[in-house]
C-alpha cells in the first residue's frame, strides 16, 4: 500500500515575520532618506536666503555708492567739464572720464602722461572723492568697500594687428591708471594723516583694460580715459556666482 507524504510546516508564522521585517527595514530605508532630503532642502533654503541677503546688500551699496558718487558730480559739474571737452559720466559705482569730441583731451595717442586739462580734472575731483569715500567708511557706511580701482583704457590703431593693439594697450592703459594714481596722491600727500595714508595704499588700486572695454568704435580717442570705481566684497561674491553659474552652463 503507498503512503501519502505529508508536508507540514515547522513554523507557520516564520513568513510573516520575513515580511514584517522587510517592511519595517524598507520604513527606515525611506525615513532616512526623506530626513536626507529634508536636511538637503533646508540648507538648499539657508543658502538661497544667505546668496539673496547678499543680492539685496549690494543692490542696496550700489544705490548708495551712486549716490554718494553724484554728490560729487553734478550735473552743473558735468556741464562746466563738457565745455573744456570732457564727459564725465556716473554709472552706479563708477565714473567715466572721457573726451566729449574726438580730440586727446585727456591723454595723447600711446601716451601715459596725462595732458594738463586731464590734471585739472584730477585736482578737481579725486580729493573730494577719497574724502568722502573715506569719511563714509569711517561711519560704517560702506565698511565692505575693497578697491577704489583707476582703471585706464586705450583706443586701437589702425596700423597693428588686433594682437598687437591689445598687447601695447595693456602696457599703456596700465601706464596711465598708474600716472593719474601717481599725479593724485603726489599732489595730496595726506602726511598729518597717517592713517589714512596707510588706507589709501591699501585700497587705491590702478589697473590697465588695454582696447577691451571701449565705449566708442574702437579707433575713437574717447576710448583713451580714465574710470573710477569702487569694488566692494559683495560686488566680488556676485561677480564669482555669475562666473560659476555660467561655467556650470557652458558645461551642461
Amino acid at each position: 500500500m503507498r503512503t501519502r507524504k505529508r508536508f507540514t510546516i515547522e513554523n507557520p508564522l516564520s513568513f510573516d515575520l520575513s515580511i514584517s521585517d522587510l517592511m519595517a527595514a524598507l520604513c527606515g530605508i525611506f525615513i532616512l532618506i526623506l530626513l536626507v532630503m529634508i536636511v538637503q532642502l533646508n540648507n538648499q533654503k539657508a543658502e538661497y536666503e544667505r546668496q539673496n541677503r547678499i543680492v539685496e546688500d549690494y543692490n542696496k551699496i550700489q544705490r548708495e555708492i551712486s549716490i554718494l558718487l553724484r554728490s560729487v558730480v553734478n550735473a552743473d559739474l558735468q556741464s562746466e567739464w563738457e565745455r573744456k571737452g570732457i564727459n564725465i559720466d556716473v554709472k552706479e559705482n563708477r565714473i567715466v572720464f572721457s573726451s566729449v569730441s574726438e580730440n586727446d583731451a585727456l591723454f595723447g595717442a600711446d601716451d601715459i602722461e596725462p595732458t594738463k586739462i586731464c590734471k585739472e580734472l584730477i585736482d578737481a575731483l579725486f580729493p573730494e572723492l577719497i574724502d568722502k569715500i573715506w569719511n563714509s567708511i569711517n561711519d560704517n557706511a560702506f565698511d565692505d568697500v575693497e578697491e577704489i580701482r583707476i582703471e585706464g583704457h586705450t583706443s586701437s590703431s589702425k596700423k597693428l594687428s588686433a594682437w598687437s593693439n591689445y598687447i601695447n594697450g595693456s602696457e599703456t592703459s596700465c601706464g596711465r591708471a598708474r600716472k593719474v594714481l601717481e599725479y593724485y596722491l603726489y599732489k595730496n600727500p595726506e602726511s598729518s594723516n597717517l592713517k589714512k595714508q596707510e588706507w589709501r595704499r591699501k585700497i587705491l588700486v590702478p589697473a590697465g583694460y588695454s582696447n577691451t572695454h571701449p565705449v566708442a568704435d574702437k579707433f575713437s580717442s574717447k576710448n583713451r580715459r580714465i574710470e573710477f570705481r569702487i569694488v566692494t566684497n559683495s560686488e566680488k561674491y556676485v561677480n564669482e556666482k555669475l562666473d560659476i553659474h555660467n561655467v556650470n552652463n557652458k558645461h551642461k
